[in-house]
């Protein structure tokens, strides 16, 4: 997983982790900085879940705490792309205390190319008799690599340390080890998962509230507003269409449930959401990373990640001379 950063000013610094070469062109254009980071594969036992969620998070503490960015997109493809909305899910469940929340840094945006949203394979079963038998990526090796990935999460003393804390009266019903695959941070696609990501959404739209002053900490309590932009791709003929269908399906539900649930005080602006799907018929698994050459609609959908990413930065940049405005009045 690559990491573009870029300088919009001195008082602005975005990063962007990045499946390897999407945004490389783009970045070259705009004079954005680029660096690299990795995760642990679930190749090995020692290397299967949470390992990858905990290189992400050291990454991603590292990127606003010790480099100081504050506005952070996140993106990535397939496994990477699942891991992107992972983290974030698990940003937003921090609670106050902790330095990577306090104030609040969440991601400013997510770029989720093919992401893998349904650790359950609830949909591979309708893949098979379908063209999606088609993609790169089969049923057996997506079940194989799920396996491989939630290998301590199944394992036999994982199993008995859990039933040993319920007999002494620790039940552990939302814990990972407890639900396993159904998990909403591994399989945010299912319905179940609507509760976390409309907490997600929640945290956003407190962030919001922060930023605006109206938890009394001024400009500066927060590090990220509202709305969270969230650009996500997928090709009809892929294994993983129909799950990620559904979690754009979630991700704008959780958006109005946390909007209409918050009401509208505190000068909170709209959804916490905002979700683009880029949707190409006929393509497969993680398409924009074909080069465009192969594929007309790679090309397509690589222009569009180009123009998403500069209009968040316009954004950005209006909202700072807001701010300053305001500052000044």
């Amino acid at each position: 997983m690559l990491q573009a950063c870029a300088r919009d000013g001195p008082s602005s610094r975005r990063c962007v982790p990045l499946a390897p070469g999407l945004l490389k062109s783009p970045a070259r254009a705009d004079a954005l900085p680029l660096a690299g980071a990795n995760f642990r594969k679930a190749t090995t036992p020692s290397q299967a879940f949470p390992a990858a969620l905990q290189d992400a998070l050291a990454v991603y503490a590292h990127v606003v705490l010790e480099l100081g960015y504050g506005n952070v997109l996140l993106a990535g493809d397939s496994a990477g792309g699942s891991l992107a909305l992972m983290l974030t899910q698990y940003l937003a469940s921090l609670p106050s205390t902790s330095s990577i929340s306090n104030p609040r840094i969440l991601p400013a945006g997510l770029i989720l190319i093919s992401p893998w949203s349904d650790l359950t394979a609830s949909t591979y079963a309708a893949a098979s008799r379908s063209r999606f038998e088609d993609d790169i990526i089969c049923a057996s090796m997506a079940t194989n690599s799920i396996r491989s990935f939630l290998a301590h999460v199944h394992s036999p003393a994982v199993r008995d340390a859990l039933a040993a804390r319920a007999a002494k009266g620790v039940v552990e019903q939302d814990s990972v080890v407890a639900l396993g695959a159904k998990h909403p941070f591994l399989s945010p696609a299912l319905p179940a998962a609507l509760p976390s990501l409309a907490r997600t959404a929640r945290a956003y739209l407190d962030a919001a509230h922060e930023h605006s002053g109206g938890s009394g900490g001024g400009a500066q309590a927060s590090r990220r507003s509202a709305p969270l932009r969230i650009l996500v791709t997928t090709g009809s003929a892929e294994l993983f269409h129909l799950e990620v269908l559904r979690l754009v399906d979630n991700l704008r539900s959780a958006s109005r449930s946390a909007f209409v649930d918050a009401g509208a005080s505190g000068g909170r602006r709209g959804e916490p959401f905002e979700v683009e799907l880029v949707s190409e018929d006929g393509e497969v698994h993680a398409f924009p990373l074909v080069p465009g050459w192969v594929s007309p609609a790679a090309g397509r959908a690589f222009e569009r990640i180009r123009d998403w990413v500069r209009e968040g930065d316009r954004r950005e940049g209006r909202e700072r001379v807001d701010e300053e405005t305001v500052e000044t009045s």
